[in-house]
């Protein structure tokens, strides 16, 4: 039975205890079954706690097989639900009251196992739940707890999920439809125009109504679903006015059928179903039809073809030929069903998935806050599994080829016979036999705590060793100590564990005991030297005494097996306390960071640079820090510098270029600030390059003459680029929002991310003379199809139409050739190969949750022709990184991005005041694009891409095709 509740069952109700109602408010039936809700499952929580899965000494469910087997009515826990199996006595497996029309029992090699589930009752089954004074109402219905003893041959596992899975784990997801009325072709008048319709409040069911083999043995799935949650039901000899009318799918059924959900062996069995039917004809004597109820639709669905038999919604027969946005439309593509329901999409992943019937998924809709397009079940990526219906299993026992019981082993016993807590004794604990000597076979906690009662020391044997190096162990000195008394210390006549503990414990010192003293020849001067405890044979409590009572720091040598701080990996600093009496000398006050005050970081670095230093790490005390023009710091490793934070800490640099070459290069915490002369820069070159929280900037200066060069140029020492840049929480300040950063090629990764850019970016990805592809004025792509992309860098102005380019030969200059690894696309209708608009080798460009005023990805000049109308065409394939994501940040007008799968997300284009040039706000040139949520009303983005998922967005997006034409 189907309930009218208003919100889904089974739901997450977190950590709440209780529910409170409030004076003056409305009282809501979801807020009284939340209630009921978090006591249960409070109330099976702690069982399974306490319990977990058994039957009671007193009252439990037993079997026997005295005459056949029987079932002894009583209660069972199953994964702390209590259960019940009724009944007068025992009971044949199929005379179970609540396991009405059972597979056949031959009572031979079989597992016997407990099902227990629950299941709503309404007025339908239960008169008494109709109140005569309120004129018949059901003002509510009922939840059953069902115990249905079930079998299965005898080599399966019930309890295996995989082999009989509790619940179904298919996915679904639900989305209210966009509903319009189509043209009239015979009305020129007629337009498109939005059903004037409410969206209304209810809750809509959609539940597995049946899973079976055909005669063929292919699985067969039917589905059926409901917006009043399935739970418009009646008697089928007495519905009301109206109901057997109108657009609708009838199910007969029964109590019988409502209590055969769930799975069953053998696979081939077919329980009692009731009948889907969209005409209202009621069945012959035989089959479910004491009662009826209306769904809105059903289906049929082969799932191992896959393909859809039959369907219908709302009277529209389901039809994969309709067009995609009718109502009616059903389609199968990779193992995902999709219906076009007439106020909902569902979409459904079938394949590799377990299905049950009564599986059910439920989804509240409520038009106050959902509208077409809202998801109200799931979201675009991935559906949510069904809430219910869950069955917990419990094998039970099992029959042998005689029929005869299998009798349960000693954790079976227990667990189908434990006794209240009260009466819990050692007897009922298990125990795991691990020496049968010493617990003689012991069964539970009670016998084994009874053989321990009679062991002693003396008891447990003990044998001497075979000791190498017999004249310095142990045994030889209390075989010396005790003489005739060894080793049999008792005189009992038998060696024991006593024997060698009084030994140990009454006769053994530490001056006793020997110990050879080793020479420690590693070529410098070790402890034992330091205390002048000499070499060779004495005892234990002589170099004891003087390692307890004389070491001190002086003594203790510093170890060099890892590599130390520069101060300390000098002559001279040979003990623990040179160690620390160096670093308490240190203007620092220590650590291997070299701590420079404000006006030492010049002198710092230009000791450094004499000293040829493979590492360098510095860390800046705050103030302002000033260093010479074009200094240039190179080391072999790690260049790492850190402040405490930009507004704090600065770096003034007196003009030129400061440049930076290492390995791995880290800069934290700092404000670095440069002249406006146009030419002064940051130059950063390696291989792992990290900056966090570092504000650049341009200090104004009369004369100053523009942003000619980057603010901040970070390239790799490799001819491959840069592996690994984050540049994250910076701020980028040039003077007049000019050229702020230049980023060369990235081979691995970059992360671009919580940044604030006031200028522009350039990303050149093996470009020897780049120009902006947002002023080539690109009018379409005409790559030629099986053509392979081989870039070639040439030309050196911006629009350059160029004519027939030369390939610059090796060593005569032209920026370098770049030969990528093309990725073929094909094209998903002719199945033909299609040219890459883009080239792209390697490395991935993360871009996200930036303000950043323009962001250009330079391409190669002379790749765009104009041919004989005038059109502008890129006529080869341009280079970007493989993978290049764009998400939530803020760009100004004119922005590119060249990539190989192009995301873009959520970002935001604002226009800038001075940009008057009638462009479009973006272009992306890749060869397969996402592009969702883009915020830019007004704005155009020009793109070209073979494969694009593009939706949702507040700006135009204009294609570039092979004709020319924008769409």
């Amino acid at each position: 039975m189907k309930t009218q509740t208003s919100q889904p069952s089974h739901r997450d109700h977190g950590q709440y205890s209780g529910v409170y109602l409030q004076q003056g408010r409305m009282i809501t039936d979801a807020d009284w079954n939340a209630l009921g809700e978090i006591g249960q499952r409070r109330l099976v929580g702690a069982l399974w706690d306490a319990i977990a899965s058994g039957a009671p000494r007193e009252g439990g469910l037993r079997l026997s097989d005295d005459s056949g087997l029987r079932l002894h009515p009583g209660v069972l826990y199953v994964g702390g639900v209590p259960a019940r199996l009724t009944g007068d006595g025992p009971l044949a497996p199929g005379e179970q009251p609540d396991y009405p029309d059972p597979p056949p029992f031959d009572g031979r090699d079989l597992t016997l196992y407990a099902d227990v589930w629950e299941r709503p009752v309404t007025a339908l089954e239960d008169p008494a739940l109709m109140d005569p004074a309120l004129h018949g109402a059901d003002t509510s219905s009922r939840g059953e707890t069902l115990l249905q003893v079930k079998w299965c041959p005898r080599g399966l596992d019930p309890a295996d999920p995989a082999v009989n899975p509790p619940l179904g784990d298919a996915p679904l997801a639900l989305r209210l439809r966009h509903i319009v009325v189509g043209d009239d072709p015979c009305d020129p008048c007629a337009s498109e125009m939005n059903l004037d319709e409410r969206i209304g409040n209810y809750l809509f069911r959609v539940e597995v109504h049946d899973l079976f083999l055909d005669e063929a043995g292919e699985r067969q799935l039917v589905l059926k679903w409901s917006r009043d949650n399935g739970a418009e039901a009646h008697q089928a000899d007495n519905v009301p006015e109206g109901f057997d009318r109108g657009d609708w799918v009838w199910e007969f059924f029964d109590e019988a059928s409502e209590r055969t959900l769930g799975r069953h062996f053998p696979e081939d069995y077919r329980p009692r179903r009731g009948r889907l039917t969209p005409a209202f004809e009621r069945p012959p004597e035989g089959e479910p039809r004491a009662f009826v109820r209306q769904w809105d639709g059903f289906l049929q669905l082969n799932l191992d073809r896959p393909a859809l038999v039959s369907g219908v919604d709302r009277g529209a027969e389901l039809d994969p030929e309709l067009d995609p946005d009718a109502h009616g439309w059903a389609g199968i593509d990779a193992g995902v069903l999709a219906v076009n329901g007439e106020r909902l999409e569902l979409r459904l992943a079938f394949a590799d998935r377990q299905f049950l019937p009564g599986d059910c998924w439920q989804a509240a809709v409520r038009e106050a806050v959902q509208g077409p397009g809202d998801y109200v079940l799931g979201d675009e990526h991935t559906g949510e599994p069904p809430r219910g219906v869950r069955h917990r299993y419990l094998p039970l026992g099992e029959l042998d080829g005689d029929g005869a019981l299998v009798p349960h082993g000693d954790a079976e016993r227990r667990r189908f016979n434990f006794p209240p807590l009260t009466d819990l004794a050692a007897a009922d604990v298990g125990f795991s036999e691990r020496c049968e000597a010493l617990y003689r076979g012991a069964e539970n906690v009670q016998q084994a705590l009874d053989a321990l009662c009679d062991i002693a020391a003396e008891h447990i044997a003990y044998r001497l060793p075979d000791c190498e190096g017999e004249e310095v162990t142990v045994k030889r000195l209390l075989a010396e100590a005790l003489a005739e008394r060894w080793p049999d210390i008792d005189r009992d006549g038998r060696l024991s564990v006593r024997d060698m503990l009084d030994g140990l414990l009454c006769h053994l010192d530490s001056a006793a005991l020997p110990h050879d003293v080793p020479e420690c020849r590693d070529g410098r001067r070790s402890l034992r030297e330091r205390l002048r405890i000499p070499a060779g044979r004495t005892t234990t409590a002589e170099p004891l005494n003087r390692l307890l009572c004389d070491t001190t720091a002086d003594h203790l040598p510093l170890g060099r097996e890892t590599e130390l701080c520069p101060d300390l990996d000098r002559e001279g600093v040979e003990t623990v306390q040179d160690a620390l009496n160096t670093l308490c000398g240190r203007s620092g006050g220590g650590g291997c960071a070299q701590v420079v005050e404000p006006g030492e970081l010049a002198r710092t670095l230009k000791v450094l640079i004499e000293e040829r230093r493979e590492s360098i790490w510095l860390c800046l005390k705050p103030g302002v820090h000033e260093i010479p023009a074009d200094l240039a710091l190179h080391t072999a490793r790690h260049i790492r510098i850190s402040g405490g934070g930009y507004h704090a800490c600065g770096i003034r640099l007196e003009g030129g270029e400061w440049a930076l070459q290492a390995p791995q290069i880290q800069l934290f915490d700092l404000g670095i600030e440069l002249p406006d002369d146009g030419e002064s820069r940051v130059h950063l070159s390696g291989d792992d390059i990290t900056l966090q929280r570092v504000h650049v900037l341009a200090r104004e200066a009369e004369g100053g003459g523009g942003q000619r060069r980057p603010l901040l140029h970070i390239d790799g020492q490799l001819k491959e680029g840069i592996g690994l840049i984050r540049l994250e929480d910076c701020r980028l300040t040039p003077v007049d929002r000019g050229w702020a950063l230049l980023l060369e090629r990235v081979y691995q990764v970059a992360y671009i991310q919580n940044n604030h850019i006031d200028g522009l970016v350039r990303y050149r990805h093996g470009v020897g003379k780049p120009v902006d592809p947002a002023s080539q004025r690109i009018d379409y792509v005409d790559l030629r199809s099986g053509d392979t992309p081989e870039p070639v860098a040439d030309g050196d102005r911006e629009g350059d139409t160029g004519g027939d380019v030369p390939r610059p030969r090796p060593g005569t200059g032209g920026g370098p050739v770049v030969r990528p690894i093309p990725i073929p696309i094909r094209d998903p209708i002719l199945n033909r190969r299609l040219p890459d608009r883009v080239a792209d080798a390697e490395g991935s460009l993360h871009v996200n949750n930036n303000f950043i005023l323009r962001w250009t990805s330079d391409m190669e000049s002379g790749f765009v022709r104009v041919d004989d109308r005038d059109r502008r065409f890129l006529a080869r394939a341009v280079t970007g990184p493989a993978i290049f994501t764009v998400a939530q940040n803020t760009f100004g007008m004119r922005s590119s991005f060249i990539g190989g799968r192009l995301m873009a997300q959520g970002n935001q284009l604002v226009a800038l005041e001075d940009d008057s040039r009638n462009t479009p706000a973006l272009w992306l040139l890749c060869n397969q694009l996402v592009a969702h949520g883009h915020i830019g009303p007004g704005l155009e983005a020009r793109h070209t891409a073979v494969d694009d998922a593009i939706g949702n967005n507040l700006m135009a997006f204009a294609s570039l095709n092979q004709n020319g034409d924008q769409t």
